[in-house]
């Protein structure tokens, strides 16, 4: 995996989440999207299949990340906190060699670029204060039970 910054025809999309939000407590998982969750730093990855060129109706989302982050709306139980994911519009492709379903390389990769240039490019990453990650000195992620 490498980091690109033009569209991809195989790889990830990795967003940063806003700590305005509120995320469940622990990792969601499909092969083709993901939301990790870590006290320091909370972000999503979806795969990206083919060149993509198009715009979605939330703008910074792509279409991939629309279906992952409706999911977790989705799937908070009665009674518990509401869950509401926060994207931010910061985020970083990765350019693959194959088709590949996520796996756990594929997030420590992730995590370890993030946490390794959020702190090198603050600024460049994080646009507005609010949207800080706690590694940044921003508030706190609001981690609840799905």
């Amino acid at each position: 995996m490498r980091p690109s910054y033009k569209p991809v025809k195989r790889g990830f999309r990795v967003r940063l989440m806003s700590p305005l939000g509120r995320y469940p407590a622990e990792n969601f998982c499909v092969d083709s999207a993901a939301l990790i969750i870590s006290p320091e730093i909370c972000f999503t990855i979806v795969r990206v299949p083919s060149e993509d060129w198009s715009f979605s109706e939330v703008e910074i989302l792509s279409k991939l990340e629309l279906p992952l982050l409706g999911s977790i709306l989705l799937a908070g139980e009665a009674g518990t906190p509401y869950l509401y994911p926060y994207p931010t519009e910061n985020s970083v492709l990765f350019e693959t060699e194959t088709f590949e379903a996520i796996e756990d390389r594929h997030i420590i990769e992730c995590k370890s670029f993030l946490l390794e240039n959020i702190k090198e490019r603050a600024d460049g990453f994080v646009t507005n204060s609010f949207h800080k990650p706690p590694l940044l000195g921003g508030i706190k992620y609001d981690l609840g039970n799905p």
